[in-house]
């Protein structure tokens, strides 16, 4: 028997998942290193309710009430997910199974059960969902428009008077499309840990002004001026070229989106206690209070629309400047609007 426990707890040791086994009430009484890894807690922390501990704060109310109600149950099985946060700060999805261990007698001994990382399956679904949605909606439209004002050009005569506008109103849909996917590309490498700065001295002002010439047909068609106040000075910062076009395009397209027809858009440059700051304020209808505090998360909306339905834009700006050692502030003055302010080391 001595033999055969040791064995056992050898190979309880080498598996690949974390393993549990609770007494009859649900308190844990054992956990391998594979779960005292996953959960950031040693064996002795995880004992009785201790095992808690693991799981995230937002989740541990529900979670602990789904397992009890299981238990108490006596249920033959309990499947369930949840998040584990670990003293150290790392976040990872899990999926928690176990099988009720009975006596020959059928009396309830207690639970035996793994614990799954589950983070990359439920990143691969929220990225498949993200992609359906886009498809299904998001692309569909700018790419219809594409479609229907291509198919009034081919019929219509070369001197049509409203020929440019339509050239416009397609150039301002593909660019809408163009952004949607691209966005849907940087959270794949956000959320995969494949996204990486090449940083490089810029000129911030021929950045503003690269993103407003690809944003023009789009202000047009809106009924939207946009200006630019650019620092004199010219003033440079050490960003990737690439991350600091999508941050800009991202923050004028919902600028242009959010403002009035005959509204304007301005996008101001400046070095202010040796940071370069780069603003973009809109008269829209600002943001409401209440969705504030929401306004950088992944899927988050912004106003009374979403800015896409995969609620990617905002998400994405914040942690592109981050990535590039930046800070993202905005503000919203009495008159009305949103002011979204970037800035960075000079």
């Amino acid at each position: 028997m001595r033999q055969g426990e040791g064995l056992f707890r050898m190979l309880l040791a080498a598996v690949p998942v974390g393993v549990f086994h609770t007494d009859p009430r649900g308190g844990c009484v054992y956990t391998n290193p594979r779960w005292q890894e996953a959960a950031g807690l040693d064996a002795e922390q995880a004992l009785g309710d201790g095992w808690f501990r693991a799981v995230h704060p937002r989740d541990v109310e529900r979670f602990r009430a789904q397992w009890q109600e299981a238990v108490q149950a006596k249920a033959a099985e309990i499947a369930l997910e949840t998040r584990y946060l670990t003293p150290r700060g790392d976040l990872r999805w899990v999926r928690v199974c176990a099988a009720a261990v009975r006596s020959a007698g059928g009396e309830l001994l207690g639970y035996v059960g793994t614990t799954e990382d589950a983070t990359e399956r439920k990143r691969v679904e929220r990225m498949r969902q993200d992609l359906l949605s886009m498809l299904s909606h998001d692309l569909k439209n700018p790419l219809t428009a594409v479609l229907g004002f291509a198919e009034i050009l081919r019929d219509a005569p070369p001197d049509d008077p409203q020929r440019e506008e339509f050239l416009a109103r397609i150039e301002a849909n593909a660019h809408s499309a163009l952004t949607l996917a691209i966005n849907f590309v940087d959270a794949s490498r956000i959320e995969s840990g494949s996204l990486q700065a090449r940083l490089e001295p810029l000129s911030v002002n021929e950045m503003v002004e690269h993103v407003l010439r690809h944003q023009e047909s789009r202000a047009r068609v809106n009924r939207i001026r946009l200006e630019a106040r650019l620092d004199a000075s010219s003033p440079s910062a050490v960003l990737d070229r690439r991350l600091i076009d999508r941050v800009l395009a991202n923050l004028v397209n919902n600028a242009i989106k959010f403002s009035p027809p005959d509204g304007r858009v301005l996008v101001e440059t400046a070095v202010v206690d040796g940071r370069v700051r780069i603003r973009v304020q809109d008269e829209g209808p600002g943001i409401a209070p209440e969705l504030r505090a929401k306004l950088f998360q992944r899927s988050g909306e912004i106003g009374t629309r979403r800015v896409d339905s995969t609620g990617l834009g905002l998400f994405i700006v914040k942690t592109l400047v981050d990535v590039q050692g930046g800070a993202v502030n905005v503000a919203f003055p009495p008159e009305g609007g949103t002011i979204f302010e970037v800035s960075f080391a000079a």
